[in-house]
């Protein structure tokens, strides 16, 4: 069995999707933007899953509890193009100007022999422009190797952005997405776009989109609600490849 480890610096990834994510012993992963609480938890084998397959919500087998959630995100989506989110959810990416939280993150340079794949290439010019100001190696555990990475980057506007991407592929396994909750496409992949709104009326996106091998999600403090934030945003996930 396959350990799942995340590190409670960081706000899960959307796989709002509900993507789950198997591993060769069928380890499974889910989350819903929420923090885990423990530091490693072992999941059910036996639901085997390769590149990316989509179902219905009422037709994944998940726990009620989720598919209930994925489907008042999915209302709150369509009905008000947003989802109310706790100001620690809209905030969390923001903590890496403070020095204090730079010792959360590592260099690219230590990073590289911690996980068990290639990462991403980043193409687009904001990338290129832009600070690395560390990354952190997380997801599943296999021997000493994680299968996700998140890299964090101050922007040349000042902004911070953060791309998560979960190799599926190197652990033998793929996603689940929710049918409901696709409503953008990169280059050809399914995606889900997801604003979140904190109480004091900040905003948070994030856009994940799953290939065959893996699994992404793009986060940036902007309103994509807005056409030009939208499309902005769009621009740089294409210009990812595997």
């Amino acid at each position: 069995m396959k350990r799942i480890q995340t590190k409670s610096t960081f706000v899960l990834p959307i796989m709002v999707v509900i993507a789950m994510f198997f591993g060769v012993s069928g380890a499974q992963m889910t989350s819903h933007g929420e923090s885990v609480n423990s530091s490693e938890e072992t999941l059910p084998s036996g639901l085997g899953l390769e590149g990316v397959k989509i179902l219905p919500i009422d037709e994944q087998p998940i726990p009620q509890e989720a598919k209930e959630l994925a489907k008042k995100m999915n209302y709150e989506m369509l009905t008000k193009g947003y989802v109310d989110a706790s100001d620690e959810e809209v905030r969390h990416i923001e903590k890496y100007k403070d020095p204090k939280h730079r010792d959360e993150v590592e260099p690219m340079e230590t990073i590289a022999s911690k996980i068990k794949f290639r990462p991403a290439v980043l193409q687009s010019p904001r990338f290129i422009k832009a600070k690395l100001e560390g990354a952190v190696s997380h997801g599943v555990l296999d021997g000493e190797q994680w299968n996700m990475l998140t890299r964090i980057f101050t922007m040349s506007d000042g902004s911070i952005v953060e791309l998560e991407e979960w190799d599926y592929a190197s652990s033998g396994g793929g996603a689940l997405v929710t049918k409901e909750m696709i409503n953008q496409s990169v280059n050809g992949n399914p995606a889900v776009l997801i604003v979140r709104k904190s109480p004091a009326g900040k905003k948070l996106t994030e856009l994940a989109w799953y290939t065959e091998r893996k699994g992404y999600v793009l986060r940036a403090s902007v309103d994509a609600g807005k056409k030009e934030a939208l499309e902005d945003l769009l621009d740089i996930a294409r210009s990812i490849s595997d």
